[in-house]
């Protein structure tokens, strides 16, 4: 009998509530803006370089740069907004060589490429950075990048064409 009232009144409370169920509208605001894409930040930096050197003259892979050609790097976009230059950096990527896979490798394999032969990245102060993980720290809205031939460890350069690719990403931090 007990477990017959619970029941009952179990029933009578659900059929109470949903009886006192009313749909109440809600509105929600929203709002935005949509952006032209130039709002990010950009690096401007020469979209090729002509390197040049002697066989018997070229630097050893891991030495420092002594007479690299330099790009300048500078940061900024059409709209001017961009983080603060020390909150940035530069990552470097390229197709590592077959020796130590520090410099970029020449992609010239036919018989007219140069043998022996790498394109060593260098910083603004002619340190060499690695490819894939080389970092470049921005101090002021321009810096600059250093690139020189160099001769990969364990192999004897031989003349010949060099052609390589290096991208840089801008980083965030």
């Amino acid at each position: 009998m007990k477990k017959a009232l619970i029941a009952i009144m179990l029933s009578s409370l659900f059929a109470a509530n949903a009886a006192y169920a009313d749909d109440i509208p809600a509105s929600i605001q929203i709002s935005g803006t949509v952006q032209d894409s130039n709002n990010d930040c950009y690096l401007y930096v020469n979209s090729s370089a002509s390197l040049s050197g002697q066989t018997d003259q070229l630097i050893t892979q891991g030495a420092n740069a002594t007479m690299p050609t330099s790009l300048s790097i500078s940061v900024g976009n059409v709209s001017g907004y961009c983080p603060a230059p020390e909150r940035l950096s530069i990552q470097v990527h390229g197709m590592p060589d077959d020796a130590d896979g520090t410099v970029i490798a020449n992609s010239i394999t036919d018989a007219t490429g140069a043998k022996g032969v790498g394109i060593g990245v260098y910083d603004i102060n002619k340190a060499p950075l690695d490819i894939n993980g080389g970092i470049i720290a921005f101090d002021t809205s321009v810096t600059a990048i250093n690139l020189q031939l160099v001769k990969l460890n364990g192999q004897t350069p031989t003349s010949g064409a060099v052609h390589g690719v290096l991208t840089l990403d801008l980083v965030r931090l």
